[in-house]
């Protein structure tokens, strides 16, 4: 049985466990905003591959390379901070999150 304590309306089971869900609401927040991010990223490739695709002039071809260029460095660096996101949530998640499988 949990003690009673002055403040009847939190336990110290209840903090631990709302604790625990900000933390995971955090990591998961995190995650779908990398994750958001690189797909936004692709849709600049793609848009830079349908530049250089189908228009003709000069300028907007090199607009649609930096375009490229950027982004694909882009990816790279938030696939990258992905990982490492995933690595520091291994170290503290103490529940064996599922989705870092």
């Amino acid at each position: 049985m949990l003690k009673k304590y002055k403040n009847k309306k939190k336990s110290p089971n209840r903090d631990v466990m709302m604790t625990e869900l900000s933390v995971e609401r955090t990591i998961l927040a995190k995650q779908r905003t990398v994750l958001a991010e690189i797909s936004i990223l692709l849709a600049l490739i793609g848009l830079s591959i349908l530049l250089n695709r189908f228009y003709i002039g000069y300028p907007v071809r090199v607009i649609g390379v930096i375009i490229s260029l950027g982004a694909i460095a882009m990816v790279v660096l938030r696939l990258k901070e992905y990982k490492d996101l995933n690595k520091k949530i291994k170290k503290i998640d103490t529940m064996h999150h599922f989705l870092l499988k």
